[in-house]
């Protein structure tokens, strides 16, 4: 299990539907480029503050949307995103994601 203060799965791989994790990026850290593939995504930022970089309409094109403790962003299904921590403080957050069918 995940907490805030460690990063991990807060939902067990063998359930189906809602996945969810917890990530901690320590100052200039970032979650490389991934996508949501056929999920959506909801990232809740707990701790520090965070740049989301997306690709708009599945082209290099990159939006940046900065989010800090308390705020939270909805990615859709096929979504390409970077989670990157600029600041000089540890950003904790979690992530959950579903079937968007």
């Amino acid at each position: 299990m995940g907490s805030a203060l460690r990063a991990g799965r807060l939902i067990p791989k063998r359930l189906r539907g809602l996945r969810a994790g917890a990530v901690v990026l320590k100052p200039r850290e970032l979650m490389t480029w991934h996508s949501t593939q056929a999920r959506e995504e909801l990232l809740i930022v707990l701790t520090g503050m965070v740049t989301l970089d997306i690709h708009v309409n599945g082209r290099r094109a990159t939006r940046k949307v900065r989010l800090r403790a308390g705020q939270c962003a909805w990615l859709r299904s096929r979504t390409r995103h970077c989670v990157r921590n600029h600041s000089t403080r540890t950003a904790r957050y979690v992530y959950v994601t579903g079937s968007a069918s």
